[in-house]
């Protein structure tokens, strides 16, 4: 880190909310240097804190664990004031004068020179006996070799105030009473216990400067005794630090006012689970002025929606026709004409579309013509009254929304349906009864001991959930709502956000409980001392230092009467079972109201609405994993495709054998045609030859007549 470059990493969560807190360690050896950190400009130009009103108190960047520090003044190296300053005024052991005010200044010596001063303090001796003594004590100076104690009195300087010895110049009448060597401790202590060394001795003072400025090192304060003349830098090495500058926080909300209101707390800014269809967004921190919120039904969109959708089937009912024609003039046909397959979608979509929802029981909206739907035989084209379907959005809008999409709807509040897969089967509408043997319950321990009075002994406490350990001390003295809070206060800092403390004032007794249910989730609990100590949290093992793990308990229970899997407080249909694979749904009852009202807990009905069955069904035509009419088309034309490129291949090598087997008798008709070329050539020429030879003969025969 410098002043010119302050180069600084920030780590932050991707998520909100207290679970997502960050957590960084390192290693505690490596140091950060910083060089001419400038904290003001001038004695009024401030690029740093303050903390006063007289431009003489700044403060350090960074101060966790800060070395040996260098403050400059113009330039010129400042000294530290002794700081640390205590004196103790006893009865016993000593000569001092009883009631006497005995003050006291503290020197250090750096390079064979008393250099840095503190401030004089003072302190009062007990009435009674001149038998008491002083205990001064001062903190370390950085490269001090020793320390020198001087005690003044009012009585000295012809009894002036003390207040006048602030500046040493001339002072004679200090007292130097002793001397400490720097051993490298932090603190160092001195005892004054006579009056007899008191006298004259101004010349011990003749080298001390007054220290320039103190460093509060918790702080990083830097406090000059005056105003400084120039830019003030400093120069220091720290640990490297991470300081968080954001807390994560939970986002809490309040809804309603006076006992009705209910405080809620989330790890988002956008809220989608308070109020049922509605996303809350917060943009901002408001405990004053409440936000009054009207949720209306958007008829409109849901009007055109409704309207688009019959829009699209009649879109798809036209398509259909257009490529099915045949014009019995022409004998021309569309693509899809006589496809057998076409003609099984478009029975199954308008049996989908015309037949009631049998999962909804008779007497409410359960088919087209409920809605002011028709259909028009001729054409197959649907039509709907948006007057009629908005009146039913008024007045019915849970059941319009019934007709189209899935639903889950329970007959018991403790019992929720969340939702299910395509394996689950649509039920009757009477639904399938959910019975519940296992209320799902949350990990909690509950001390043994009444700490009503508050602990009487001290108690080192470790819990760990979710990987993280946090210990809390419990000291004797301590009330139970001061430990409650103690525990839940380590819980924040090393991020369990899970588990928290509380205190039941009926039994006295405190509770650690998790916030999840079920098996799955669970903490461990361990204490420096045996659960049967009085006056302690009683949270503990029997034995000191002995770890106990507390879970939860899995809600447990049938669907239907088929087997179901219990995870915290859902319950979920197994896999392979007849009708509710799949089915999931929440149990909220407790165990005590379980055991007040038996095992069955009223009905679940499986609801798939209209749009939703032609949903499933188009996914079965389009999804390549599934078996459908359009995938088995698909494959029949791919299969006719390979067949068709086994008969291409099948002539194409018949007819490159061909090819070559001609080739072959072409090329022997050359050979041949040359060899019958050459014996012509031949014979041609003994014909020549012949006839050479018989003209030849012939005049030879002639010269002889």
């Amino acid at each position: 880190d410098d002043s010119t470059a302050p180069f600084q990493l920030f780590v932050t969560a991707d998520n909100e909310g207290l679970a997502d807190a960050v957590s960084i360690t390192h290693d505690a050896t490596v140091k950060a240097t910083v060089t001419g950190e400038v904290l003001c400009k001038g004695p009024t130009t401030l690029t740093q804190d303050t903390d006063d009103s007289d431009d003489t108190t700044f403060a350090l960047r960074h101060i966790a664990n800060a070395g040996t520090v260098t403050i400059k003044d113009g330039g010129v190296a400042k000294q530290e004031e002794i700081t640390g300053i205590s004196a103790t005024a006893l009865d016993t052991g000593g000569d001092l004068t009883a009631d006497g005010v005995f003050s006291y200044i503290v020197t250090a010596t750096i390079g064979g020179t008393e250099t840095v001063r503190s401030k004089i303090f003072s302190v009062t001796a007990p009435s009674g006996g001149n038998d008491n003594s002083v205990t001064v004590k001062f903190d370390q100076v950085d490269g001090a070799t020793s320390y020198s104690i001087y005690r003044i009195d009012d009585t000295q300087d012809g009894g002036n105030n003390i207040a006048e010895f602030a500046d040493f110049t001339g002072l004679g009448g200090g007292s130097k009473i002793g001397t400490v060597a720097d051993d490298g401790s932090t603190t160092f202590t001195f005892t004054d216990d006579t009056l007899a060394s008191q006298g004259a001795n101004g010349a011990d003072f003749g080298a001390t400067a007054e220290g320039d400025f103190t460093l509060d090192e918790a702080t990083g304060a830097v406090v000059f005794q005056s105003a400084p003349s120039g830019e003030v830098t400093a120069d220091y090495e720290y640990d490297l630090e991470f300081i968080e500058t954001q807390a994560a926080k939970d986002a809490e909300i309040v809804l309603g006012e006076g006992s009705n209101a209910v405080t809620i707390k989330k790890s988002s800014n956008v809220i989608t689970d308070v109020i049922e269809g509605v996303t809350l967004t917060l943009k901002k921190v408001d405990a004053v002025n409440p936000v009054k919120i009207d949720v209306t039904r958007n008829i409109f969109s849901v009007t055109g929606a409704v309207r688009g959708f019959f829009d699209s089937l009649n879109a798809a009912e036209s398509f259909i026709d257009d490529a099915s024609f045949f014009d019995t003039q022409t004998n021309a046909s569309g693509p899809l004409f006589g496809n057998p397959n076409v003609l099984s979608i478009r029975t199954r979509i308008s049996s989908l579309v015309i037949s009631p929802v049998t999962s909804i029981p008779v007497g409410l909206l359960r088919s087209l013509s409920d809605l002011g739907v028709t259909l028009n035989p001729e054409t197959g084209s649907f039509t709907f009254d948006a007057g009629e379907l908005q009146t039913l959005l008024d007045t019915k809008a849970d059941e319009v929304r019934n007709f189209f999409t899935d639903v889950t709807p329970t007959t018991d509040i403790d019992v929720e349906g969340l939702d299910f897969t395509d394996k689950t089967k649509t039920s009757a509408s009477g639904g399938y009864a959910v019975k519940i043997t296992q209320a799902a319950k949350r990990a909690k321990i509950e001390g043994i001991q009444d700490v009503s009075a508050g602990f009487t002994a001290n108690e080192s406490l470790t819990i760990t959930s979710g990987g993280i350990v946090a210990t809390a001390e419990l000291t004797s003295g301590m009330s139970a709502a001061t430990a409650v809070s103690t525990i839940n206060s380590v819980f924040k800092d090393v991020g369990i956000t899970k588990v928290a403390a509380s205190f039941d004032s009926s039994t006295g007794k405190i509770s650690l409980t998790l916030e999840d249910f079920g098996s799955k989730s669970s903490f461990t609990v361990s204490s420096s001392v045996a659960n049967a100590t009085s006056g302690t949290s009683g949270l503990g093992g029997t034995t000191a230092g002995t770890e106990v793990t507390h879970a939860g308990l899995d809600v447990k229970g049938t669907i239907n009467g088929e087997l179901a899997a219990g995870d915290g407080q859902i319950l979920t249909g197994d896999s392979g079972t007849a009708n509710v694979d799949g089915l999931r749904v929440k149990v909220k009852i407790t165990a005590t109201a379980l055991a007040l009202q038996g095992s069955s807990q009223g009905q679940i009905t499986v609801s798939r609405g209209m749009a939703s069955q032609l949903e499933e069904f188009l996914k079965f035509l389009t999804d390549t994993t599934q078996e459908g009419p359009i995938q088995t088309a698909i494959q029949q034309a791919n299969d006719r495709i390979e067949d068709l490129q086994v008969s291409i291949d099948s002539i194409t090598e018949r007819a490159v054998r061909e090819r070559e087997k001609l080739l072959a008798q072409f090329t022997r008709l050359e050979q041949a045609l040359g060899s019958l070329q050459t014996t012509s050539t031949f014979l041609d020429a003994q014909l020549k030859q012949i006839a050479a030879t018989s003209t030849a003969i012939i005049a030879r025969s002639g010269r002889r007549r």
